[in-house]
């Protein structure tokens, strides 16, 4: 096995891990349809696409993972390659973490006007704006520092109160949502930093994120619950 290569077991913990979150991506992304269908609420659109984005960027992950996988097995030289799988692979991850990170932000805005701006476009070329910038500078810092900054853009505008109190959306109670995902985040970010090297810390980190995104489903299923019920 090469030096570059990470134990087997570990990658095979981490393939686990991803799965399990695609899948709480995927029941969160299909449960939220019907009252997206019905309502055609902007901010419910955007909310689901952080989960569909979410779950684009740790299918790209797990892609990765099996091909580590396959290299070790196989053991591969990666001189065999043109084009390097990691140079494809982590600017996917990045372009979709943005645009899942870009939709939770657009989501936490209480009422948008109607205009001709299509924003989900300029979610997507922000995304990329912001990707290319990232590859271009290589710097990793830029990638924590802007992705950081949108989360805490996507909290304070989910914790300003509408002018309407009577007006309330299925976000009025989901702040404690916003700041798990950001939990989460810091979480993946430190396990990254990492690497897969140490088991006992990498199976903790994974399980305390596999907690947090349970909770997530919990909360938003519960609360699509008592929406449906209301209506």
């Amino acid at each position: 096995m090469g030096p570059n290569i990470p134990p087997l077991h570990l990658v095979g913990i981490e393939l686990i891990y991803t799965l399990i979150i695609i899948i709480f991506c995927g029941i969160i992304y299909f449960k939220t349809k019907e009252i997206y269908d019905l309502s055609k609420h902007k901010g419910i659109g955007f909310f689901r696409n952080t989960f569909l984005f979410f779950a684009l960027s740790y299918l790209v992950r797990f892609l990765g993972q099996l091909f580590i996988l396959y290299r070790s097995i196989l053991h591969i030289s990666m001189r065999r390659f043109i084009i390097k799988p990691h140079f494809v692979i982590f600017p996917l991850i990045t372009y979709f973490s943005y645009v899942a990170i870009l939709s939770l932000v657009f989501s936490s805005f209480r009422k948008t006007k109607k205009t001709n701006i299509n924003w989900n476009l300029v979610i997507h070329l922000l995304a990329i704006i912001s990707t290319f910038f990232v590859f271009l500078s290589g710097s990793a810092m830029i990638l924590i520092g802007l992705q950081f900054a949108l989360f805490i853009v996507a909290i304070v505008l989910i914790n300003i109160k509408p002018k309407n109190k009577k007006n309330k959306s299925m976000f009025s109670s989901l702040h404690v949502t916003y700041y798990l995902l950001f939990f989460f985040w810091i979480i993946n970010l430190f396990s990254f930093e990492r690497g897969p090297t140490s088991f006992i810390l990498n199976s903790l980190l994974n399980i305390f994120s596999i907690i947090i995104f349970y909770s997530i489903t919990h909360r938003v299923i519960k609360r699509l619950s008592n929406v449906q019920k209301k209506g």
